[in-house]
């Protein structure tokens, strides 16, 4: 019976759901936790859920100087070249940042990753921009997680653990073009993000980058509502859960940042921006005229220093052509999704920015939509 449970597991394996993972299954799953009397999961002793060798941080934060290694993308690493998403490292000071500095200033705290605790200036875990959230935060005390209630990565569900949030992610994978379907189906797992994923996780040039989805303009403004961000679709039978309304990078970014997105001053206002801004804009076309009609020193070309997310659906691939009125300033226009190595995960030292200063643009990504400030 046992040969035959893992022979079933092994075609499982072969034939189900779209293969998206590739490769030998005991890469990743164990039967027992046991081979020639030696433990096989990665991080610790104990078997992992699923059969697996290794946690989210087991296999994705092994703390290694390789980006990649045996070709699982990593989040916490000393490489030189961090993949898109940004580093963990910065935070735990394994690797130092631009400035010379790393800290809790420098990505996300979560508390998965071993060294990661929770902020030591905002304290609470409770993510800046939440505050106004109408219901017991989740967040006190705990703060954010890899995946499952606390997490980013798969369904968000009350007292989910990580891995049962993201329970299906890999062997329903798609690569290129996702439309926000599913796990698998939604950009790097962000359950309902639309966008482009590169093969190799990384943002390196003009003409390799991920491409991300936005507005020409906000047209929710997130709250609680069934009408607004809690539209989760029934995966792995949990529904209702926050997912952006629109399937835009920055409306993920708002379902725990929600007064950051707002273009007004608070959440359930109108969705009319306020002028003059009392934030900086994000799911919003840069402009076709004045200085961010000359974006990236009058080039038009695509800055993954500052990159911007397109309006058009779906996207035809990787472009290196930016074009204001169509495409748009967002989140991670400015900002890591990790961490990065700058304070408030930024992409450039935001204090060494000097207007008026001159081919600022390569160094500060400020410059490189305000042209006219350099």
């Amino acid at each position: 019976m046992r040969i035959l449970f893992l022979v079933g597991f092994l075609l499982l394996c072969w034939v189900g759901q779209g293969l998206a993972i590739q490769g030998v299954c005991s890469n990743c799953h164990t039967m027992h936790n046991s081979q020639g009397g030696v433990v096989m999961v990665y991080n610790g002793t104990s078997p992992q859920p699923y059969l697996l060798r290794g946690s989210c941080t087991g296999c994705h934060a092994q703390g290694k100087s390789s980006n990649i290694v045996n070709g699982v993308p990593q989040v916490y690493h000393s490489a030189s070249q961090d993949l898109a998403g940004g580093n963990f490292a910065y935070i735990t000071g394994l690797k130092t940042g631009g400035d010379g500095g790393s800290g809790d200033a420098y990505g996300h705290n979560v508390m998965d990753i071993p060294g990661i605790n929770l902020d030591s200036v905002l304290g609470s875990g409770e993510p800046p921009g939440y505050s106004i959230h109408p219901v017991t935060p989740v967040f006190a005390s705990k703060g954010v997680s890899c995946a499952g209630e606390r997490g980013c990565h798969g369904v968000r569900w009350v007292n989910l653990s990580p891995m049962e949030g993201i329970k299906g992610a890999h062997h329903s994978n798609i690569t290129g073009l996702v439309n926000g379907t599913g796990i698998g189906g939604s950009y790097r797992f962000l359950i309902g993000v639309k966008g482009y994923e590169v093969s190799d996780w990384q943002n390196t040039s003009p003409t390799h980058h991920n491409e991300y989805y936005a507005l020409t303009s906000p047209t929710y403004e997130l709250s609680c509502s069934n009408t607004s961000c809690h539209q989760g679709p029934n995966i792995n039978g949990y529904s209702g859960y926050p997912v952006p309304p629109d399937g835009t990078i920055s409306q993920f970014c708002g379902t725990c940042h929600p007064l950051f997105h707002s273009a007004t001053a608070t959440s359930s206002n109108a969705t009319s921006p306020s002028s003059p801004w009392l934030r900086h804009p994000t799911d919003y076309a840069l402009p076709t005229t004045g200085e961010y009609a000359q974006y990236n020193n009058g080039t038009l070309t695509y800055s993954v220093l500052a990159p911007v997310a397109r309006t058009s659906w779906p996207i035809s691939g990787i472009s290196s052509t930016v074009t204001p009125g169509s495409d748009a300033v967002m989140c991670l226009s400015c900002h890591y999704a990790h961490a990065g190595p700058y304070p408030d995960m930024l992409r450039w030292d935001y204090r060494t920015c000097v207007a008026g200063g001159g081919s600022n643009s390569t160094a500060c990504g400020c410059f490189v939509c305000h042209t006219s400030k350099d």
